[in-house]
């Protein structure tokens, strides 16, 4: 799904990537290693495009009970 930069943060090595849907937004979270072995969090956002992913679930969210 994501692969290294040209250039960047994570021109190296893309690893342990999560992914959030929420109310037809995607959010993927991931670790990116530079060539000069650099460690850093990139994040990206978009929308989903169609209904397909918003029905996706999992038993490994913790919701906010602070609301």
């Amino acid at each position: 799904m994501l692969t290294p930069t040209s250039k960047g943060f994570d021109n190296k090595t893309i690893y342990h990537g999560d992914i959030l849907v929420d109310n037809g937004n995607v959010y993927i979270w991931y670790s990116g290693v530079s060539t000069e072995n650099r460690y850093s969090i990139g994040l990206v956002k978009g929308k989903v495009k169609d209904n397909t992913l918003c029905s996706l679930g999992s038993d490994n969210i913790a919701e906010n009970s602070l609301h």
